[in-house]
């Protein structure tokens, strides 16, 4: 079986999202994006 497009995750264990749904790296609440694939994500608008 192919893997999924998109499926597999980016970033490292040290820029992993937190479970409170803000972004570990400033704090601001992180805002769901669509991909060009169309997999949803949560997204830093101000880091990403």
């Amino acid at each position: 079986m192919d893997p999924i497009p998109g499926g597999e995750c980016q970033r490292s264990d040290d820029e992993a999202e937190s479970d409170d749904g803000t972004c570990d790296r400033c704090g601001r609440e992180l805002e769901w994006t669509l991909d060009p694939d169309g997999v949803q994500r949560r997204e830093c608008p101000h880091c990403d």
